[in-house]
């Protein structure tokens, strides 16, 4: 897997120029600091229904020094030719700084029914979450639901990235499988979310997540990974952490 590396270094201050028929000379450029680095990376799952594709989802992460940006994009439609029968569609932006969730913003069309998330860490550390319905203060420490972080498999409760409501949850491993992704067959560790939905989901060595797989309407869907590159952390990045 090959690690991205975008670098901004600014742009130059100018080029002074010598007087008449002298050289010109160029201002030195100071080197990038690890915190003026931009680290960037994707990962990409085709998600199929009954074994037929029927949309993607893709995470986006962008690091500067302790600062992530981690967008969520979903597009998902099943139909018969030119005719699509259900629709859903998820776009999703969360940040962290210092390794802490300090806002999320989510808007979604569940087959023509909309939600929206607005929230934001508040100076005593609680997360303010607001959504058509209502605004409330929730622990700090929640997780949204949004599967990357590799401690989800030890969370008791998860911030719905949908409908921003916090779900009880229980988590149990269920044995190691073969799971097929971008760069073949590897083996990785199953886990069953156990809440309104439950989820099967797998994480290979590093806790990195490779697949899911729940039943929706009376099919089952799952995702295959397709694509994996650049930065793709497990965790935010911590406090001086490199």
């Amino acid at each position: 897997m090959r690690l991205i590396h975008t670098l901004s270094a600014g742009l130059l201050a100018g080029v002074l120029l010598a007087p008449a028929g002298g050289a010109a000379a160029a201002a030195p450029v100071a080197p990038v600091t690890a915190e003026q680095a931009e680290e960037t990376g994707v990962l990409r799952f085709d998600v199929k229904r009954a074994g037929s594709k029927i949309g993607t989802h893709q995470l986006t992460f962008r690091r500067k020094g302790e600062r992530l940006t981690v967008t969520v994009d979903i597009d998902l439609a099943v139909g018969i030719g030119p005719i699509t029968f259900f629709r859903y569609s998820h776009d999703n932006t969360t940040t962290w700084e210092g390794g802490r969730l300090v806002a999320m913003t989510t808007r979604t069309d569940d087959d023509g029914t909309a939600y929206r998330v607005d929230a934001k860490r508040l100076d005593d550390g609680r997360l303010q979450v607001r959504t058509q319905e209502d605004t409330k203060v929730v622990d700090g420490t929640v997780l949204p639901s949004t599967y990357w972080i590799a401690a989800t498999t030890e969370a008791d409760k998860l911030l719905n990235t949908q409908k921003g409501t916090v779900d009880d949850i229980t988590v149990e491993a269920d044995g190691v499988d073969t799971v097929e992704t971008a760069d073949g067959a590897v083996q990785a560790q199953r886990y069953v979310i156990h809440g309104a939905l439950d989820t099967h989901i797998w994480y290979r060595d590093m806790g990195r997540w490779v697949g899911l797989a729940f039943d929706a309407r009376g099919e089952r869907i799952t995702y295959h990974l397709t694509e994996h590159s650049g930065y793709l952390p497990t965790e935010p990045p911590q406090p001086n952490q490199s």
